[in-house]
């Protein structure tokens, strides 16, 4: 499907129902498109290519060179940061049964901006609505998107080291608080700590304790980055998040992270072992938060991690498996 850069209207949806939404809310719900450039199929060189990744989703009013800014950092892309052109309207499937994941990406180490969405549109789309809430280029710590935590029933987050303005910090405690799942990936167990010594910017928050009351974690950092690491189910351990992954150790991409002794109240799902290291550590486990809300959490990540069967088995069932433990 070719688009020369005009104004479109696209209708794909499988439900008879509509719903138009103002273009102010419709630019926070970050609408489960994805806007390359040039190369798939049918396209021209340099032309904008639209792909609908899942049938309930999708519709779009307005020119497609507006909707999809990419912003650049230090010469790479960082994450999408799609919007809703000014006077646009967007319709929305009014009962779209599916529950919300918002997807949460503001780190600069494992590329995470590229592989999670791409991840999640695959293997996910077809069971959840996806709301991408993304770090805006401009400000590192400032989310676009942040409105999805209110109708999300888990976060998926891939966020590193980011002190957020309060009332982004707030709305993330806040959907803890009433019992949301949350899926965390490598470097979430310290998303919303910076390092110790760095001042906290002046109208931004942080939540240090995060990874000990909600992930159930005890990051104190990791074993090299270039030293040969594997992962593998803890022996004789059953679990709704390792089902299908397949069985016996798998290489990993990135450095082991140190977390034992895990908190009380975790189950850990996965140990992984570092070369010329005696020690296993917990790379994957379960948890609750204080409210209730389902929790798994896995210091893997890489991008090597999701070209994995045995991690994107486990990524997929880790966010089913949350999902039906709330109803929120």
């Amino acid at each position: 499907m070719k688009f020369a850069g005009f104004s479109v209207l696209v209708l794909f949806c499988w439900l008879s129902h509509w719903v138009a939404v103002p273009s102010a809310v419709a630019s926070e719900l970050l609408l489960p498109v994805q806007m390359l450039r040039g190369g798939g199929h049918g396209a021209e060189v340099g032309a904008p290519v639209v792909r609908w990744w899942s049938g309930r989703a999708v519709l779009v009013a307005g020119d497609f060179r507006d909707l999809f800014p990419w912003g650049k950092e230090r010469g790479r892309v960082r994450a999408m940061a799609p919007r809703v052109a000014e006077g646009k309207e967007v319709l929305l499937c009014a009962d779209d049964p599916r529950p919300v994941v918002a997807v949460m990406i503001g780190e600069d180490e494992y590329r995470t901006w590229e592989s999670l969405p791409a991840y999640a549109e695959k293997e996910l789309s077809a069971s959840f609505r996806l709301r991408y809430v993304v770090e805006t280029p401009e400000k590192s710590g400032d989310f676009a998107g942040m409105a999805a935590l209110a109708e999300a029933r888990v976060l998926l987050i891939s966020v590193r080291r980011r002190a957020l303005p309060r009332d982004q910090l707030q709305a993330v405690r806040d959907f803890v608080g009433r019992g949301g799942a949350v899926v965390g990936i490598r470097t979430s167990s310290h998303a919303f700590a910076l390092r110790p010594g760095v001042a906290v910017p002046e109208g931004r928050a942080v939540w240090p304790e995060w990874d000990e009351e909600v992930l159930g974690g005890n990051y104190q950092g990791h074993h090299g980055n270039d030293v040969p690491t594997t992962a593998e189910a803890v022996p004789g351990t059953r679990h709704p998040v390792l089902e299908g992954v397949p069985e016996g150790s798998f290489p990993t991409g990135s450095g082991l992270y140190i977390n034992t002794p895990l908190r009380a109240g975790t189950t850990p799902l996965l140990i992984g072992r570092s070369r010329g290291t005696e020690r296993p550590e917990p790379v994957a486990w379960v948890h609750r938060t204080a409210a209730g809300g389902r929790v798994v959490y896995t210091s893997l990540g890489h991008v090597d991690d999701f070209r994995r069967p045995e991690f994107r088995r486990l990524l997929g069932n880790a966010v089913r498996w949350a999902a039906a433990g709330t109803s929120h």
